[in-house]
C-alpha cells in the first residue's frame, strides 16, 4: 500500500504473504458457516474478506 500512495515514510503494513492466509483463512470459515454471510457471527470473518480482496 506504502508504494502505491507513495506514503514517506512508508508504514507497517501486514505483508502480501499473510493477507493471502487471512484471505484463506476467512473463506474458510465462511464456507464452513451453516449460516448467512450477513449473520452477526459472520460479520467479521465477510468483511476481512471483501477488504482482502
Amino acid at each position: 500500500m506504502a508504494r502505491v500512495t507513495g506514503e514517506e515514510p512508508p508504514k507497517s503494513y501486514v505483508s502480501e504473504e499473510q493477507l493471502h492466509d487471512i484471505i484463506a483463512e476467512c473463506r474458510k470459515r465462511l464456507q464452513a458457516s451453516s449460516k448467512s454471510l450477513s449473520d452477526p457471527n459472520n460479520s467479521m470473518d465477510t468483511a476481512n474478506f471483501n477488504m482482502g480482496q
